[in-house]
Order: structure tokens, then C-alpha cells, then sequence
């Protein structure tokens, strides 16, 4: 113990690992920013207390004034690493695969209620039985359930037009392969855009779930459900209705197309919703 304890004062021993607290967050890629910045803090606490031990002048200074100037430098350093540090976050969180949604309040009436879009005036209490798809009978697998607490839970999985997997929601713990082109997220909501970087999948969890999404079924057969835009001359709203648009393997039109809520690219905007 005395010989740790004799280590431990040595001023070439605490540089040494304050070098390499310094050095492995930038040298293991997988490490996650938070962790990153716990390692940086560590490093930069022993390095304060190096200098203001080993050197003879900041050694001689009152307490007070070391608190002092300790907190100054430190508030010093993390304006300047804030905004790198940032970007760092937001870029881990843009290439994430993996990740799960949670509602922001309980369902509306305590019954699944969905809608097609955001802001759609239009929306649908469930009265189906449980664990059913809600519409299935468009041929997508998309269900939603309530769980213990009444928030809404979804179920989906999103293929292209090959039959690869796009996105698959289990729970809402949600996985998204790597075949995307891009996408955003929150903490309640997801967006994915296809290779063609077009939005195929848009769910959005409040009390209840706005719902946009085109599905395949492998053979070439698929179909699209979005929001469409009212005429304009309807009054009081744009955005109203809905229009299911069924697509074959010689009929595949990209209009009308989903309509993204998020911004983008994902690694300068991550999270940001347009409105």
C-alpha cells in the first residue's frame, strides 16, 4: 500500500495518467461522448492539481485564490470545449442504429388513438381487438398497443421494395439498418428516409401516434399512406386528409410523398423538428 501511495506522489506518475486519460477517449472510437468527457474532466482536474502542487509559485498561493482561479480556468476551458463537444454528441447520436421512443402522455381517452400525419385534423379511435394491426388490411404489419401506464406502444416493420428490412420497432425499442439513407429522431419520434432519400417511415408518439409510412412486401407490391394537403381554398386547415396509394411493380408513383418533420442532415440538426 505504501508503495501505491509513494506512486501516486510521484509527479511523473500523475502526468503520465493524465496523458492518458487525455489520449484514449480519441484513440477508442466505440467510446460514447458522455464517457469521453468524464476521461477529459478526470484528466483535467489531475492536471490541475500537478500545477498547482509541483509548481513552486502557484504552490505558494492561497487557498482561495487557487479555488479561484481553478473554477475560472475550468469555466475558461469548457466555453471553448462546448461546442466541439456538442457536435461530437450530436454526430454519435445521428449514427445511432438503435434506440427507443416513449410516449409523451398517456393515450387520449385511454383507447389507441392514431393519426395520419402531424397536425391532421382527422384522427381514429381503435375499438379492434388487442394486438391486432390496426390496418392491416392495407398489408403492412404497423400495430399499436397501450401499455400498463396508458402510454402508446408500436410495433412495426418497414421493408423496401426488395424486401430488406428498413426499420423494425419491437416495444418501441426501435433498430434501423443500415440500408437507410438517413434519419432523425427524438425521444418520441422517428423518421427514416429510404436509399432513395425519400421518407418511408414517420411515426410521432403523443397521446396518440402520428403515423405516415410505404411499405413493400418483397414481390414488388406495396403501399404508401400520407397526409395530403387540402385544396386550397378549404378554409381553416391544409393539412385535413389522407390518401392510401397502392403501388405494383410497374406502378410506383413518388407522388404524393411523405413529407418530413424533422430537419436535416441528422449530424448538424439532430433532433430538430421543422416547426
Amino acid at each position: 500500500m505504501s508503495t501505491l501511495a509513494a506512486l501516486w506522489e510521484s509527479k511523473a506518475f500523475q502526468v503520465f495518467i493524465t496523458l492518458i486519460l487525455v489520449i484514449i477517449p480519441w484513440t477508442v472510437p466505440a467510446m460514447g461522448i458522455a464517457l469521453r468527457c468524464v476521461l477529459w474532466f478526470a484528466a483535467w482536474m489531475l492536471g490541475l492539481n500537478v500545477a498547482f502542487s509541483g509548481v513552486q509559485f502557484l504552490y505558494r498561493l492561497p487557498w482561495f485564490v487557487k479555488v479561484a482561479s481553478a473554477v475560472g480556468v475550468t469555466s475558461f476551458a469548457a466555453a471553448i470545449a462546448y461546442f466541439p463537444v456538442v457536435n461530437l454528441w450530436r454526430l454519435e447520436k445521428a449514427e445511432a442504429l438503435t434506440g427507443k421512443l416513449v410516449a409523451i402522455s398517456p393515450s387520449l381517452n385511454g383507447k389507441v388513438v392514431f393519426q395520419i400525419g402531424p397536425n391532421a385534423k382527422a384522427w381514429f379511435n381503435w375499438t379492434g381487438p388487442k394486438d391486432m394491426p390496426q390496418l392491416r388490411g392495407l398489408g403492412n404489419s404497423l400495430r399499436f398497443d397501450l401499455d400498463d401506464s396508458g402510454k402508446i406502444i408500436a410495433n412495426a416493420d418497414v421493408r423496401d421494395q426488395s424486401g430488406n428490412l428498413i426499420v423494425e420497432i419491437i416495444n418501441n425499442e426501435w433498430r434501423v439498418s443500415n440500408a437507410a439513407w438517413e434519419k432523425n429522431y427524438t425521444s418520441n419520434a422517428l423518421e427514416v428516409k429510404d436509399g432513395r432519400g425519400r421518407i418511408v417511415f414517420q411515426l410521432r408518439l403523443t397521446d396518440r401516434a402520428e403515423i405516415q409510412l410505404e411499405w413493400w412486401d418483397g414481390s414488388g407490391n406495396g403501399g404508401r399512406i400520407v397526409q395530403q394537403e387540402d385544396s386550397p381554398d378549404t378554409p381553416d386547415s391544409a393539412k385535413m386528409g389522407f390518401v392510401i396509394v397502392y403501388m405494383t411493380p410497374v406502378f410506383h408513383p413518388d407522388e404524393p410523398a411523405i413529407k418530413p418533420i424533422f430537419r436535416y442532415p441528422a449530424r448538424r440538426y439532430f433532433g430538430q423538428l421543422k416547426w
